[in-house]
C-alpha cells in the first residue's frame, strides 16, 4: 500500500515499477536484495 512505503524503505526495500490499484487502494511492488 502506498501509505506503507516509508516503513518498507526503512527496512531496505525499494519500489519496483509503477503504482497500481487493487480494490481502489494504491499499491507498489517492493523488493529487497538479500
Amino acid at each position: 500500500r502506498r501509505n506503507a512505503i516509508g516503513f518498507y524503505e526503512k527496512q531496505g526495500y525499494q519500489k519496483v515499477g509503477s503504482e497500481f490499484h487493487e480494490v481502489t487502494i494504491p499499491h507498489y511492488i517492493m523488493e529487497k536484495q538479500l
